[in-house]
């Protein structure tokens, strides 16, 4: 399940970034390089939102070590969607250029991380 939801967060956010903006590209490499290339695009943002819920979640430290890393997974795919996919969408509706799209998800990241933070600092801790 983890390894299906990082393919539909990671690799086909990024198959579908390459296809809108290099088709060259997309059509010339093949499926490995295309698998790896779209991977590099979309990863960081899955890995950054990844992390603090394996630090937050004890995952790394903590007691609960089985079902911790699967909780922070799908937790970082949650926010890891809109960042992905929102600016690719949106393109379909307005002509983005390619700087404006990483600009878009470079902001809705930003966005989500505070509000991620937010969340789990001053949210969390008044209900406990």
């Amino acid at each position: 399940m983890t390894l299906v939801m990082v393919f539909f967060v990671t690799v086909s956010p990024g198959a579908l970034f390459l296809f809108i903006y290099t088709r060259d590209v997309f059509f010339e490499i093949d499926s490995f390089k295309l698998v790896l290339l779209s991977f590099g695009i979309t990863s960081p943002f899955w890995i950054l939102n990844t992390l603090p819920y394996m630090f937050w979640d004890g995952a790394v430290v903590g007691d609960n070590k089985v079902s911790s890393p699967f909780i922070a997974c799908l937790a970082g795919s949650f926010w890891t969607i809109p960042v992905v996919y929102f600016p690719i969408l949106s393109h379909l509706f307005w002509d983005l250029s390619f700087k404006r799209i990483c600009i878009m998800m470079i902001a809705i990241e930003l966005v989500l991380f505070i509000i991620m933070l937010l969340t789990e600092t001053v949210i969390k801790p008044s209900k406990k």
